[in-house]
């Protein structure tokens, strides 16, 4: 069994979270704990937003604890839940921290603000191990970056600053049995004198596989990573794809045959029936045509066709309907990713929805699949929008 003994303290608000840090700080020193490593929460709060935005302003480097959104600033690992795994090797200075911590919340707003201290050996020869007071399921996190004291378990100290104002500090260490009268180790008392407040005693007991050890899990595939990806490399994608013909530049269009190029709707339905596409029952205007399929998770895809109401020409975007939006992707029928083809007569036309199609397949089978494992299982209930 694990043994954790915490010593949770309530101060007031008053002091401020820059001098309870520092004050924490002083006394970690002098216990010779100078190097401990230092890890940060920093949450911009729903009701005044652009608190960690301003933070940024001020200290350009910690730019690279800053979530894809200027919202969140961590540098907890893969093992926490809102943390940026990232910049799990980021330090932050102490200089940085109490005169960032100086400034909440006046000129700071932020709605969760939390500081980790180690973990440490506090008696010099116990080992630390972390844990999760209630294990979570396999391969999510095992704690909470928004409430580090409601499920870590670790040697250390962490330091909050809570809703109401207060600050909340817990202090743990970890001992040989369940009992609350082991010594306390010379560190922690000298921690608990320089913090000139009660303490609440508690010992915490859980199952030796409750501990977490080893690295983390990879993070969760991100959809607007996979999106912005996608985007940044289509000219490569497309370059390195086996297109059944080269289609003439726009110059060289307007020197070949001109007809009527037939059924528009038509021939765009056959020719990406065989990958499963069908015909939107949508009333559309004059140049414009859909189809669509579902995705194997359900949701639902769209290729949106404009032909041009007197022009002729083929322009494609592809469309994935989500439960959290839409993601939209311009399908490419040559390497030059000029996307709008001229389609003088059919024989150009043909060749520009054979091209296409390939490409469409490609994106479904790599863009859509990722974005497909990003977003996981549709909602129970969840229903594609009809077209």
């Amino acid at each position: 069994m694990l043994h954790y003994r915490r010593h949770e303290l309530r101060l007031p608000e008053s002091p401020g979270l820059a001098t309870v840090l520092a004050r924490v700080f002083e006394a970690l020193d002098a216990a010779g704990f100078a190097g401990a490593p230092v890890r940060v929460f920093l949450e911009d709060a729903s009701s005044r937003p652009a608190g960690c935005e301003r933070i940024l302003s001020r200290f350009p480097s910690l730019q690279p604890l800053a979530a894809r959104a200027p919202t969140r600033l961590s540098n907890l690992d893969g093992h926490w839940d809102a943390g940026t795994p990232r910049a799990a090797a980021e330090s932050v200075p102490r200089e940085t921290l109490l005169a960032l911590a100086a400034g909440i919340p006046a000129e700071f707003a932020l709605g969760s603000v939390g500081v980790l201290i180690g973990p440490l050996d506090w008696d010099g020869h116990t080992s630390p191990r972390q844990a999760a007071l209630r294990p979570q399921p396999p391969g999510t996190a095992s704690f909470s970056a928004r409430f580090p004291a409601a499920n870590y378990l670790a040697p250390g100290v962490i330091v909050q600053r809570l809703s109401t104002g207060t600050i909340g500090v817990t202090i743990t260490e970890l001992i040989a049995g369940p009992s609350q009268d082991a010594a306390v180790p010379p560190a922690i008392e000298g921690l608990l004198t320089a913090l000139e407040a009660p303490a609440k005693l508690r010992v915490i007991t859980v199952l030796p596989e409750h501990e977490v050890s080893g690295a983390p899990a990879p993070p969760p595939p991100d959809a607007a990573e996979i999106q912005a990806r996608y985007r940044q490399r289509l000219g490569e994608i497309v370059s390195g794809l086996p297109l059944p013909h080269e289609l003439p530049d726009p110059l060289a269009a307007l020197h070949l045959g001109r007809e009527p190029l037939g059924e528009i709707r038509k021939v765009i339905a056959s020719s990406f029936a065989a990958s499963g596409w069908k015909r939107s029952a949508r009333r559309l205007p004059a140049g414009s045509h859909q189809l669509t399929k579902l995705t194997p998770e359900g949701r639902r895809l769209l290729l949106d066709f404009d032909t041009g109401s007197w022009s002729r020409h083929v322009v494609c975007l592809m469309a994935l309907l989500t439960e959290r939006g839409t993601r939209k992707l311009p399908v490419a029928a040559e390497r030059s990713l000029r996307y709008q083809y001229s389609a003088p007569n059919r024989k150009v036309f043909g060749q520009i929805l054979e091209n296409l199609r390939v490409v469409v397949d490609h994106l479904e089978g790599t863009w859509i699949a990722e974005l497909e494992q990003a977003l996981g299982p549709v909602p129970e209930g969840y229903q594609p929008p009809e077209v």
